[in-house]
């Protein structure tokens, strides 16, 4: 029988592992970058992924705060435009998710999986940016190869998790009420234009904006498009929804 003692060693010994793995990995990140954007980039690395992204639940849909690359800006993008996906299921179940080739992705998320590019994506995984029972957001990552993480990986990136967490909530903290913080504000990947073509839409066919944003991206889907594209040519009154638009040709 081991000993309790024994046991406490060796978590001690796992811990101050795990610690100098993530701190290793975060002192080759360029330090002018807010600390959640350090982290996924970090996590690249550390977890053996090709890449990854950090999205914040916004009116129940992921908002992109970050993405470490263009196939994993594509990845967030077409969850959003889908509906469907691992950080989507994620943050709704509150439990980590993942598809380990790219018949389960197809299986799980067909909508989602007919949008990526052939080769670009086979294992995904999404561990969720958790505060008690409430959960923020999630950490979407993704492999080349047909892979599972190892125990040790998944230890890893529940403890990046939970880092970007504590670093959205402390810059959270520092905002102005019923702002957002600069640092959060998504930059590149925001989502600034599509809630203000929801908003239209709302307003134009007497819906709820919950409703709207199920309508821009049905749309967007139906006619193989970015969700962002439509809502900027919304935006711009290039092209109205009907009442009946369900998204088909």
């Amino acid at each position: 029988m081991v000993s309790s003692s024994s046991s406490d060693a060796v978590d001690v010994r796992r811990t101050s592992s795990r610690t100098a793995r993530i701190a290793g990995a975060l002192d080759t990140v360029p330090t002018h970058e807010p600390l959640p954007h350090r982290l996924c980039t970090s996590a690249v690395s550390l977890l053996h992924v090709q890449g990854a992204s950090v999205s914040l639940s916004c009116k129940g849909f992921p908002s992109t705060l970050y993405a470490t690359n263009d196939v994993a800006a594509e990845v967030e993008e077409l969850q959003f435009t889908t509906g469907e996906g691992p950080c989507i299921e994620a943050v709704r179940d509150a439990r980590l998710v993942q598809a380990t080739d790219f018949a389960e992705v197809h299986q799980r998320w067909p909508a989602f999986a007919s949008g990526l590019t052939p080769g670009d994506v086979n294992s995904m995984f999404a561990f969720p940016l958790q505060v008690g029972a409430a959960v923020i957001g999630a950490l979407d990552c993704y492999r080349v190869a047909s892979e599972t993480f190892t125990y040790d990986e998944v230890s890893d990136a529940l403890a990046v998790t939970q880092l970007i967490t504590t670093a959205v909530l402390d810059l959270q903290a520092g905002a102005p009420p019923d702002m957002l913080a600069a640092e959060l504000g998504f930059g590149g990947w925001g989502r600034a234009e599509i809630h203000q073509a929801a908003g239209m839409i709302s307003a134009d066919l007497h819906i709820s904006v919950g409703d709207a944003l199920v309508r821009l991206r049905a749309h967007a889907f139906g006619h193989g498009q970015p969700v962002g594209d439509v809502a900027r040519a919304i935006v711009l009154r290039i092209v109205t929804l009907a009442p009946n638009d369900d998204g088909k040709e």
